[in-house]
């Protein structure tokens, strides 16, 4: 199939550069979607093995901000315990780094564009959590002593949010905001490319099932 093709010209990318972090993003990512064509079970038997090369991408490249962007997704999708490692608290945090590095990264010349289906994919992280805002307030601290002492970089970025300040308000709240920014953004655009009319039309899809 077209992802199992991707996912062997992926590793013959890490077996002829090894420290380069994309073929392990890449496998990882053509690797999910293979597990996502062939149903539930193949998708949860790749889920440890795709979080495995991001890791290893994050190794290699701390700040690659895709890596974070997909391992939002994949906390967000897969489910808890003790079927699978999902946590939806933790994809929050792993979203908002992937949006805040991306941001810096555009902010500093090293990036061309922001991409907005970062901001969707928080959106929908935090529509899943739906904590409230004292839930939010709450759990802050706890969150900011596990960020300070973790040294492992993914563990340590599952709770991110608590080296942020957050706004006094509701997850589901937060996640209509950033949402209705990205589309505005994403109209406001002259030309957009067909991955920026995707993501347009992904949202606008979102903000009605979030209006029902």
């Amino acid at each position: 199939s077209f992802f199992a093709r991707g996912e062997e010209l992926a590793q013959k990318g890490i077996e002829a550069d090894p420290g380069n972090p994309l073929p392990y993003f890449w496998k990882s990512a053509t690797s999910g979607r293979w597990g996502q064509a062939k149903g539930i079970l193949n998708a949860l038997a790749k889920a440890k093995p795709m979080r495995d090369l991001l890791q290893k991408a994050l190794q290699l490249e701390p700040n690659h901000a895709d890596s974070y962007y997909v391992l939002g997704q994949l906390y967000e999708q897969v489910p808890g315990s003790p079927l699978s490692f999902g946590d939806k608290d933790w994809a929050v945090s792993l979203g908002r780094k992937s949006v805040d590095l991306r941001a810096a990264q555009v902010r500093a010349g090293e990036e061309d564009e922001i991409y907005y289906d970062y901001y969707t994919e928080l959106a929908k992280h935090l529509w899943e959590r739906n904590w409230s805002a004292g839930k939010r307030q709450k759990e802050q601290a706890k969150k900011a002593a596990q960020f300070a002492a973790r040294t492992n970089l993914l563990e340590k970025n599952s709770y991110y949010e608590g080296s942020l300040s957050l706004k006094d308000q509701p997850d589901r709240e937060e996640a209509r905001e950033l949402l209705g920014w990205a589309i505005g953004e994403l109209q406001a655009l002259p030309r957009r490319t067909q991955g920026e009319e995707d993501d347009l039309q992904e949202a606008l899809e979102l903000q009605t099932g979030w209006k029902k």
